[in-house]
């Protein structure tokens, strides 16, 4: 796994100078033999979703803790190191009942399994996103899960949506309505139905599009400016916490943002800044972090 660098990015107040965090300041945590696509925290464990080597799991309240293997590795996913564990729901209410992405290689695959029993044992959580051609059971491709107390999006060729944790999945919208690869889904933090989706299509133009009722109807942007969505993709999204107009994103190298719901867009930082990851600092909503 590739060491993450930070970057804080000023916005709003002008003449602010932060110190960069000093390398020592890092506590390596392990997994330096996989490629780790997400992290994410609940209750005392940190979950690592790593493509073909499975997800992983420490608990980060004791001290000197080992990485547990909770399954799902492929070796037959040697030849396609970018596929595998992409991204993991932990249910708050049972954590126990985990949900994943699994990126498989064809259609043959299911692209979504659950374990109740904290990866133990895994199952096919594909009710509602198989379908058949001719006699050929194939499965949408899904990326992206995100959670809502409610109900859960996957987001990937459509937007899916499961009320029993991924039981059964019926289609948030019309599946053609938006869609991507390589995407990225994020919900507002405190409006759930509020979300925002991006990623780009197979001849690599940009899709970008946003919901303000769960999923059901989106919003396509076609550009925002200098064409710039019409080729290239979206890698990271941030929805301000307490004005929802205000958005940013990551498309290639370049940072640029909105505050009025995507009707016009400027550019926070538009050179050799490839962002995987935007964050709002929740005490200073002037502070952006990106990765």
């Amino acid at each position: 796994m590739k060491k993450a660098h930070l970057l804080l990015l000023i916005t709003l107040v002008l003449g602010s100078c932060f110190p960069k965090p000093e390398e020592d300041t890092w506590e390596f945590l392990g997994l330096e033999d996989k490629r780790v696509y997400r992290l994410v925290l609940a209750d005392s464990y940190i979950y690592a979703c790593a493509g073909i080597n499975g997800l992983w799991r420490k608990n980060i309240s004791e001290s000197n803790s080992e990485w547990q293997y909770l399954g799902m590795a492929d070796s037959n996913l040697v030849n396609y190191p970018s596929r595998g564990v992409k991204d993991i729901i932990v249910n708050p209410e049972n954590t126990n009942e985990l949900l994943i992405v699994f990126d498989a290689v064809g259609y043959e695959t299911p692209e979504v399994y659950r374990s109740l029993d904290s990866g133990e044992s895994w199952e096919a959580a594909d009710s509602g996103l198989a379908f058949y051609v001719m006699d050929y059971k194939q499965y949408q491709r899904i990326e992206k899960l995100c959670y809502s107390s409610d109900y859960i999006l996957a987001g990937g060729s459509g937007v899916y949506k499961t009320y029993d944790f991924g039981l059964s999945w019926v289609p948030a919208s019309n599946p053609q309505q938006i869609g991507a690869m390589e995407c990225i889904m994020v919900r507002h933090q405190n409006i759930s139905d509020i979300v925002w989706f991006g990623g780009t299509t197979a001849i690599s133009s940009v899709v970008l599009g946003s919901s303000i009722d769960g999923g059901n109807n989106w919003r396509i942007y076609e550009n925002f400016g200098d064409n710039e969505l019409n080729w290239g993709y979206i890698s990271s999204i941030a929805i301000h916490p307490t004005d929802t107009n205000t958005v940013y994103i990551g498309i290639e190298d370049k940072l640029k943002k909105t505050t009025n719901g995507g009707n016009s867009w400027v550019y926070l930082y538009d050179s050799n800044l490839y962002s995987t990851s935007l964050l709002i600092d929740t005490e200073n909503e002037n502070h952006l972090w990106s990765s």
